[in-house]
């Protein structure tokens, strides 16, 4: 997974990088439980505040 990508004095890219591991199965389905909750609020909130204003 790529980090950072910068340019050194001679204008080469440099890209700092990154190794990671995929989620476990539990872990990703905690992961969109909580994605979607979220998401909820912010509609739930967005709504409130357009039909207040």
């Amino acid at each position: 997974v790529p980090l950072e990508i910068y340019f050194n004095d001679r204008g080469i890219a440099k890209v700092k990088i990154a190794v990671v591991k995929g989620r476990k199965k539990y872990e990703k389905k905690q992961y969109l439980i909580q994605k979607q909750l979220e998401r909820e609020k912010e509609r739930e909130l967005r709504d409130y505040l357009r039909r207040k204003g």
